[in-house]
Formats: C-alpha cells, sequence, structure tokens
C-alpha cells in the first residue's frame, strides 16, 4: 500500500500532530540536494556524492549519481514537483543511459565534479580500496520523495520482484517544530539491506570471509573455488559486499572473483556467484573471449554479462569444482 509520513511532537508531556504545510514541502523541494549531498547517509546507506546536475543528452538533467562502498553506482532522483510515476520513468531513463556508458565517461564526470582522482576521494572516505572493476552496468536505483502513490509503488515493487531490478524510495519529511528546531524524518518503502560485516581492519581476512561463506551456506562451494590460488593470486577484498578476487600476475589484472557476500546480484543464500574476466584470460590464454562465453553459457547458469564479465550462478560444489577445474585447464593452456 502508498506510504504517507505523519509526525507528532510531544511537548510537556501533550502529545500533537505537526502540521503538513505548504511551506514545509515547499522547503523540502528547495532544500532537498544540498541536504543530500551534504549527508548522503539520509538515503539510508553510506554513499559519496561523485556527479551533480549532470546534463545527459536525449535524456535529461540527472540530480545525482553516487558510489556505495563496494563500487556499485546509485542513480538518486529526485520527485520535485513531478508525479511519482514521472519520477519513477525519468530515473529508469537515467539508468538506461548508465547501463550503456562506459568507466572513462563515469570517471571523468566524477573528476570534474569532485576536482580531484576519484579514487583517492573514494578511499579517503570509506577507507578501503577502490573496487579495480567500476562498471557503470552494475548500479541501483533511488527515487526521493514525500510521498508515494500506490501506482509508483507497484511499479517499484514489480520492477525489483520480477525483473531483480535494484530500485528504493526513501520517503522524506521536514517540519519546522517550536523554537525554530527543523526536522528531517526519513523511512524507506523496502527495508535496508544488510550486508553481512566482512572485517574490522581495511580489507577483510580470510576467515571473516569464510565465517560469511559458511552463514550464507556456501562454505563448501567457496572452499572448491579457492583452489584457483595454486594459479592466481588469492586476494580478500570487500568488493560487492565481500570477495575473493584472483589476480594473474603476469598481465597484473583480475581474472575470476568469488562473491562470497551475494551482494553483486542478490544471491540467495545457499548459492554463491563468481565472475569470469573472459576479456583478461582471453589475453592470456589467446582462446577468443566470445569462446570463452560460449562454454561458460554451455555449462552453467550465467545469470550477468556485461563487456568484462559472465556472473555465473553456482549451486552446488561438484558444480563449482567442475568449473574451477576448466579454469585452471585454461591457465595452463596460457603457459
Amino acid at each position: 500500500m502508498a506510504t504517507e509520513i505523519k509526525m507528532w511532537e510531544i511537548t510537556d508531556g501533550k502529545v500533537g500532530p505537526v502540521e503538513d504545510t505548504a511551506l514545509a514541502d515547499h522547503r523540502l523541494e528547495d532544500e532537498l540536494e544540498a541536504w543530500i549531498t551534504q549527508a548522503p547517509g539520509i538515503l539510508g546507506e553510506e554513499l559519496l556524492v561523485i556527479d551533480l546536475q549532470r546534463d545527459i543528452p536525449g535524456v535529461g538533467r540527472l540530480d545525482l549519481l553516487c558510489i556505495d562502498a563496494a563500487g556499485k553506482l546509485v542513480v538518486v532522483e529526485l520527485k520535485r514537483d513531478r508525479s511519482a510515476r514521472e519520477a519513477v520513468a525519468q530515473a529508469l531513463d537515467y539508468a538506461s543511459w548508465l547501463n550503456d556508458t562506459s568507466p572513462e565517461e563515469i570517471l571523468a564526470n566524477a573528476k570534474q565534479y569532485l576536482k580531484a582522482d576519484p579514487s583517492e576521494v573514494f578511499e579517503r572516505h570509506f577507507g578501503v580500496e577502490v573496487p579495480s572493476e567500476l562498471l557503470p552496468q552494475n548500479h541501483k536505483i533511488v527515487i526521493v520523495a514525500s510521498r508515494l502513490d500506490a501506482s509508483a509503488e507497484r511499479i517499484v515493487n514489480y520492477l525489483r520482484e520480477r525483473h531483480a531490478v535494484e530500485f528504493n524510495v526513501v520517503l522524506l519529511k521536514y517540519a519546522r517544530l517550536r523554537g525554530e528546531r527543523e526536522v528531517l524524518v526519513r523511512t524507506l518503502l523496502l527495508p535496508e539491506s544488510t550486508v553481512r560485516p566482512s572485517s574490522e581492519g581495511v580489507q577483510p581476512s580470510v576467515e571473516s570471509l569464510l565465517a560469511v561463506a559458511k552463514d550464507r551456506h556456501v562454505e563448501d562451494m567457496v572452499v572448491a573455488c579457492r583452489a584457483l590460488q595454486e594459479v592466481w593470486e588469492e586476494r580478500p577484498r570487500r568488493t560487492y559486499g565481500g570477495s575473493f578476487r584472483y589476480k594473474d600476475r603476469s598481465v597484473g589484472n583480475i581474472v575470476f572473483g568469488v562473491n562470497v557476500a551475494g551482494a553483486r546480484e542478490n544471491s540467495p543464500d545457499g548459492k554463491l556467484d563468481v565472475w569470469v574476466r573472459a576479456g583478461v584470460l582471453s589475453h592470456i590464454t589467446g582462446i577468443p573471449q566470445e569462446r570463452i562465453r560460449e562454454q561458460l553459457r554451455g555449462g552453467y547458469s550465467v545469470i550477468g554479462e556485461d563487456t568484462w564479465d559472465s556472473v555465473v550462478r553456482l549451486s552446488a560444489r561438484d558444480e563449482a569444482e567442475r568449473l574451477i577445474n576448466q579454469l585452471r585447464e585454461l591457465a595452463r593452456h596460457g603457459k
């Protein structure tokens, strides 16, 4: 059902409603962008704003583009004075543009906005190494509004449930209280995603990632995948909430990744998503990239493909072992 935010103020032990005035709504619309830029956590998670009011030819002016600690981009669309349905449609248009753009364009725009190296700003802000795989296709959408009608809510829920679009609505209410105090109240259409903590330090430890794997019932598959450390350098990272990444030292690039935390494609417990960087593997082995992708499609459940990665969803240890053995053979082929 459509969500509405109401507030009550308690003064001298008495409860009274905070009036929803036109002035309050007007102030919210006028100041919202500045408030979010100053404190992106208003949106429900720790974010870094990397672009603002960017003109997208043929699409419109993007309100905000953010990035989260896992390197996932976040399209933020403010409802302003439009209908909720119009805001949803506009946000999807920006997301479709993002899906077709390049990492280089995103980083160039971010550098222009931040007036600094985006990687350095990212590391200062989050205290972690910037993910090497910034993918514009790896994004989510947030609509910010004071209220949401039932029709727009149905559309958002349909996109999430039937098409796995990461889409949420942040509902905010501004009010001026007695004594000139001001408050901003937030609620979410859907609960905040909880990413299992992976470590206390800058990067997770092997033990902490294995603990997450056990909690998600994918430990046996993760252990099978870790056999690749005999071939490539293993690196525990916070990428996508917590992953093992495997780097080929000869080319200096990531070849394979194991998303232990499941945040990359929101994998359910008991399922393990891994990604194969087909282009890098092709460079190492000399095997055409498309042939590598075809082998993956023919033998496994490939749930996503982009310019760099083929994302495979594993369901059992024997399946994981089969994939790892194939990758070993390809690596030996390259040598």
